[in-house]
């Protein structure tokens, strides 16, 4: 994915996880980064990030990481990128 704006752009290959496999089942790049599972265990980056939130809802700790208004401001982000991919339109976020 590509996300260029007038401040500057993000680049995001979720698609190269560092590990590729050719065997006689076909080709395969397994998830080594945000859901892995490892010994029948659930690993990764998003595993890391639902568990912070989990610690933090059950414990009634402060979310520190990142504040509310930053996770309105992503949620908005990705709806802006997925309504200008559906209509095809330049929008301004």
């Amino acid at each position: 994915m590509e996300i260029i704006g007038t401040g500057g752009a993000i680049y995001v290959n979720v698609a190269n996880s560092g590990v590729q496999i050719n065997d006689s089942t076909g080709f395969s790049q397994p998830d080594t980064m945000y859901w892995p599972e490892v010994y029948g265990r659930r690993l990764g980056a998003l595993y890391t990030e639902l568990s912070y939130f989990v610690n933090c809802v059950r414990n009634d700790l402060p979310i520190t990481v990142i504040t509310p208004a930053e996770s309105l401001a992503a949620v908005e982000a990705v709806m802006t990128a997925e309504k200008s991919c559906a209509t095809g339109n330049k929008i301004i976020f």
